[in-house]
């Protein structure tokens, strides 16, 4: 792991952006397997680019990465590549306000050679930052600290209160090179939303898209945390308590309480089976082929469909092996594996 201040590789973001795309792509096949997609799983995905690890040319390389990884937005901030901090943390380094559009214009432009319309976000830091790498965008001059000169670093310094300011004027020069527009601030500062949003050019857009960055992050820590310790006091106890929330969660919509259903483990063994001319059920009856089949069948038992009329001629056909009504062996003679299945969740449908 690594702290908020870019010293992770550039091409680790659209790796992670590929790998979020390709669980949303399992999580559709998953749902296609079990009866067919009932919504859209490919979400847009606002991926962040950070300073863009350098100058324009790394600015339009990370774009067309994030491109390639299937992302539908991705945000640039103005701070200084090479002394990115969190938006939090303290002794923030701005670029000039020409070098941060310049930054968009390259991301712009990559997005334009893929020909892939992609969401360009615009984030400045100047309400919090207190440092400037040059004096030579006029738009930046009016809030140096001439008096307070330059840091050893050669950075100016700049002035304290004026972040705000800053941060609208940062905002309307950057509006017609961006899509979105934001700005970092230290607190969740009502007054300052309402000044920021009510500033030349900026009111009519307001403010659409409002998210929690971390989440996540704070939800499986704590979430891990709680059951570390629940553990510690009541063992098992604390993890069943776990279950069972999950258990009730499940009428809301949640899924996740077969780990093997949830990575696609029945998908497959759909795939296998229609590929596969002699096929042991019973390898796969606990948690995957059932599981699949229940979905379709809306109950917990696949007895009644051994004695259907529907697949007597099925049954002529197939060699078949009973015990205590489940079945263990379907060796396929002129019929498919595939076409087995095609029948046997059409009956699962009208018997249950």
């Amino acid at each position: 792991m690594y702290p908020d201040q870019s010293l992770y590789p550039s091409n680790s973001g659209p790796e992670m952006a590929r790998r979020i795309n390709k669980t949303l792509e399992r999580a559709s096949q998953i749902e296609q397997s079990e009866g067919g997609t009932k919504r859209d799983w490919f979400v847009p995905i606002v991926a962040d680019a950070e300073a863009g690890f350098g100058g324009p040319l790394n600015c339009f390389e990370i774009m067309k990465a994030y491109i390639e990884a299937g992302v539908a937005g991705v945000h640039f901030e103005d701070q200084l590549a090479s002394e990115k901090k969190c938006g939090h943390m303290g002794g923030k380094v701005l670029i000039p306000s020409s070098a941060h559009l310049r930054n968009l214009n390259a991301a712009r432009l990559a997005a334009d050679i893929c020909g892939v319309p992609t969401v360009i976000v615009s984030r400045t830091d100047a309400e919090s930052a207190t440092l400037l790498t040059s004096d030579f965008d006029e738009r930046d001059r009016e809030f140096i600290d001439i008096p307070a000169g330059r840091t050893p670093e050669g950075f100016f310094r700049l002035k304290k209160g004026s972040g705000l300011k800053h941060c609208i004027k940062r905002s309307i020069g950057a509006a017609p090179f961006t899509d979105l527009l934001w700005w970092e601030t230290s607190t969740p500062n009502l007054e300052h939303a309402k000044e920021f949003a009510e500033a030349v050019e900026l009111g009519a857009m307001g403010y659409k898209f409002q998210f929690i960055t971390l989440a996540g992050f704070h939800t499986l820590n704590f979430g891990m945390f709680e059951l570390a310790r629940n553990y510690k006091d009541r063992g098992m106890t604390a993890y069943s308590e776990i279950q069972q929330a999950e258990f009730e969660a499940e009428e809301h919509g949640y899924t996740a309480v077969r780990h093997q259903r949830e990575v696609g483990t029945g998908y497959f063994d759909m795939v296998t089976m229609a590929v596969t001319e002699t096929f042991n059920i019973m390898d796969l009856r606990d948690e995957t082929f059932y599981d699949c089949v229940r979905q379709f069948a809306g109950k917990q038992s696949l007895d009644c469909y051994l004695e259907s009329d529907e697949i007597s001629d099925l049954k002529k056909n197939t060699c078949v092996t009973l015990s205590n009504g489940y079945i263990y062996r379907l060796s396929v003679i002129e019929s498919s594996i595939k076409n087995v299945i095609k029948l046997f969740l059409k009956q699962a449908r009208k018997t249950y």
